[in-house]
């Protein structure tokens, strides 16, 4: 059901309009990267996040909606992301803030003399889950027109109804971002292969040193390097993006749209509540 979702989805790439919110992220993406090593460091590259999380949600409703309605003109991208801008910010925001609180709530034990491991298990058992349950949450604001909590509690009830189904999603999205990390990894360390060379007779003691300084890092790598990992950073994103998000619509249009959960009959069968289909207002109607 994933693979043919993804094939689906790279299928929609045919439309131009598709690409927009992958050019957008990636240009962010080289803004942020390239102004953290800059003179001006964190502060301007915390900036670049700030608004790139402010202007995604855009970009996001309006790919969903053109997929949604199979209509790909520009007319159509930029009414569908207006429309949905805040359906995906408001609930994207929710879950930022509780996915904060979580990992602060992870590294206490750290703080207080705790295992260093500690928070990571915490943040596997937790943060890892929630991100997992609350993943749907924009595409059933757009598809489905859910308000802030309908969407975030309709993304938790479908990984419940279609619990195969989007294992398989999580899987095929998992291995195509490994295989994309992997490859670029490959690109980076080609292309830096002077500027790394010099790590090779480190000894470990100094490449803990390095791995903890970013300075010294950029040091060794020099503007070439910082140049080159900032182009290979929104590469990455650019691609992960661009096969990832109409992989995405694709998957909850064909698979998870309509999906309702299946409830045990009076007389102890199964009746199929999934007999039936939503109005124009989300509302759900049974077949007699």
């Amino acid at each position: 059901m994933g693979m043919k979702s993804l094939r689906t989805g790279l299928l929609l790439l045919r439309n131009p309009c598709l690409w927009v919110a992958p050019l957008i992220c990636a240009i962010f993406g080289y803004l942020q990267i390239s102004s953290a090593f800059g003179e001006s460091g964190a502060f301007l590259s915390e900036k670049i996040g700030f608004i790139w999380l402010l202007a995604i949600p855009f970009f996001l409703a309006a790919t969903y909606g053109c997929v949604k309605n199979d209509d790909y003109s520009i007319c159509s991208y930029l009414k569908m992301g207006a429309s949905g801008y805040f359906r995906v910010l408001i609930p994207g925001v929710l879950l930022f803030l509780v996915a904060v609180i979580l990992i602060v709530l992870a590294f206490v034990p750290l703080m207080s003399g705790g295992g260093e491991l500690l928070p990571f298990i915490i943040i596997v058992v937790m943060f890892v889950p929630f991100v997992l349950l609350t993943f749907f949450y924009d595409t059933a604001a757009i598809f489905e027109d859910k308000k802030v909590f309908e969407s975030i509690k309709r993304s938790l009830e479908l990984n419940g109804i279609k619990t195969a189904e989007v294992i398989s999603f999580y899987a095929v999205a998992l291995l195509l971002l490994i295989i994309i990390g992997f490859g670029l990894m490959i690109l980076w360390s080609g292309l830096l292969t002077d500027q790394l060379l010099p790590l090779v007779d480190m000894t470990e003691t100094e490449l803990n040193q390095i791995a903890t300084d970013p300075e010294a890092f950029m040091g060794i790598i020099g503007d070439y390097g910082i140049l080159m990992t900032s182009f290979i950073y929104a590469l990455g994103i650019f691609v992960s993006v661009l096969v990832l998000l109409p992989y995405k619509a694709a998957f909850y249009r064909d698979v998870l749209l309509n999906a309702v959960p299946v409830e045990i009959g009076s007389a102890g069968g199964i009746e199929g509540v999934g007999m039936g289909e939503y109005d124009e207002k989300g509302r759900w109607y049974k077949y007699s």
